[in-house]
C-alpha cells in the first residue's frame, strides 16, 4: 500500500522544477522526467513535480505512514529554506507525527564499563524491527510537550523549534514483542565525558516517558557479496553487531571494533567464517591502520567502516588509492572530534 500527501506552491512549475533538478544532481539522486514534470526518488519515498505557469503541485508517496511524515518534514523543511510558502493538503487523525512513538522506560543497566543498555515498550514500536536499525531519540526543552503536526501534516517543535531540540541518532539493539500489540525496544548508549545522553542515562529512571523517531537512515552492508569487511569505533557497534546478525551463514570476512575498555567487548552473533577482532582504543588505533593490515580479496568484497568524521574520510582515501569502486564500501562518519585546543 502507498500513503501519499499533496500539496502546491503559487510558484510556476517551471522554477520548482529547475530548483529540483539542481538539488538531485548535487545529491546524485535518480530524476526522471516526463512530458508533466519530474520524479524524484528518495530514500524515504518518492517526489513527483508538476504544474503550470502558475502553481507548482507536489504529490508525495511513501510506502509507510511514517516514511510519508518523514518525506514531508523534509519537503517542508526544504521549502522553508528557499522561502516558499506551501500549501498541504488538510491531514486528519493523530494530532502527533506518524514516524513518532512514545514509549516507557522499562530497563536501564549498565552491561560494561562504557555502555548503558535502555528498554523502552511501547504500543507502536513493531515497526522499528523493519527497515532501517536507526531512529533518533528526542530530548527538548525543559517543559516542553512532544512534536506535533499542523493542519498539512507537518511536524511542529514545541519550545523554541526543531533547533532547540538535542535528536541524536541510536541503533536499534534487539526488539521482542509481547501481548495486546506492546513491544521492547533496546538500544545502547555509549558513556562519555560531556555527553547530553550520557547525563541523561545516569539519572533516567523506569517508568519514564520518552519519544522516539524513525525508523530512518541507511547503515546496512551488501549482504549478497561473499567477503565483508566491518569496522567500527566505540559509537559504531550496535550497528556493527546488527550488521553480523544480518549476514548470511556462509559469508567470509572480518570484524574489528575499537573500545575504550577491553571488558566492553560483548558476545556477538556472526557467522563462523567471519572473524571477530576487538581492538583496544589506547593503542592508538584507527580505521585506516587496521584496513592496512587486511588482505583484501579483488572481487566480490565490501567493505563498511563507522566512525569519528576525519578518521571516515582517511578511510574513504585509502580505500579509493587500494582500487575499490563505489559500490563496493560504505563509509558513515557517526561524531565529530573537537579541535584541538593549541
Amino acid at each position: 500500500m502507498t500513503h501519499q500527501s499533496n500539496a502546491v506552491l503559487d510558484v510556476p512549475s517551471i522554477l520548482t522544477i529547475k530548483k529540483i533538478k539542481n538539488f538531485a544532481l548535487s545529491a546524485g539522486l535518480n530524476l526522471e522526467r516526463d512530458a508533466e514534470g519530474v520524479l524524484l526518488q528518495l530514500g524515504s519515498g518518492s517526489l513527483r513535480v508538476t504544474g503550470d505557469r502558475k502553481k507548482t503541485k507536489l504529490e508525495l508517496s511513501a510506502k509507510t505512514p511514517a516514511l510519508l511524515q518523514q518525506l514531508r518534514d523534509a519537503v517542508a523543511l526544504r521549502m522553508e529554506k528557499l522561502e516558499t510558502v506551501v500549501k498541504w493538503e488538510p491531514v486528519a487523525g493523530s494530532r502527533h507525527p506518524a514516524n513518532l512513538s512514545i514509549a516507557s522506560v522499562v530497563g536501564v543497566e549498565r552491561i560494561s564499563p562504557s555502555y548503558t543498555r535502555v528498554t523502552i515498550e511501547g504500543a507502536d514500536l513493531a515497526r522499528f524491527a523493519e527497515g532501517s536499525f536507526h531512529f533518533r531519540l528526542l530530548l527538548g526543552p525543559e517543559g516542553a510537550g512532544w512534536p506535533e503536526i499542523d493542519a498539512g501534516g507537518v511536524t511542529t517543535w514545541p519550545g523554541g523549534g526543531m533547533s532547540a531540540w538535542h535528536r541524536p541518532v541510536y541503533t536499534t539493539r534487539s526488539i521482542t514483542f509481547g501481548d495486546n500489540d506492546m513491544a521492547r525496544l533496546a538500544f545502547d548508549v555509549f558513556l562519555h565525558d560531556g555527553g547530553r545522553v550520557t547525563e541523561w542515562t545516569r539519572s533516567l529512571a523506569v517508568g519514564t516517558e520518552i519519544a522516539i523517531t524513525g525508523a530512518g537512515g541507511g547503515g546496512r552492508a551488501a549482504s549478497e557479496v561473499a567477503w565483508h569487511c566491518l569496522i567500527g569505533d566505540e559509537t559504531a557497534m550496535p550497528v556493527i553487531a546488527r550488521l553480523l546478525e544480518r549476514l548470511p551463514e556462509n559469508a567470509k570476512g572480518i570484524a574489528s571494533l575499537i573500545i575504550p575498555d577491553a571488558k566492553d567487548a560483548q558476545n556477538l552473533i556472526h557467522p563462523d567464517g567471519v572473524s571477530l577482532n576487538w581492538v583496544l582504543r589506547d593503542q592508538n588505533t584507527s580505521p585506516v591502520a587496521i584496513l592496512s593490515e587486511i588482505d583484501l580479496p579483488e572481487q566480490d568484497r565490501f567493505i563498511y567502516v563507522a566512525a569519528e568524521r576525519d578518521e571516515v574520510a582517511a578511510a574513504r582515501i585509502h580505500l579509493k588509492d587500494r582500487g575499490l569502486a563505489k559500490a563496493e564500501a560504505s563509509c558513515f562518519s557517526y561524531w565529530t572530534a573537537p579541535p584541538l585546543q593549541v
